[in-house]
């Protein structure tokens, strides 16, 4: 296989992505809304 990028993976995402696994929620929850407001502050 030929790469094509190298991905940024640092250690707070993944801390984040366990704390949602870990949580009660995975398809609905804070994570969720917090991602939402972030995507809608920036797109407008």
């Amino acid at each position: 296989m030929i790469p094509y990028s190298r991905q940024l993976i640092e250690e707070d995402d993944i801390e984040a992505v366990v704390s949602v696994l870990k949580s009660d929620y995975l398809t609905q929850g804070p994570a969720i809304k917090a991602f939402e407001d972030a995507l809608a502050a920036y797109t407008g």
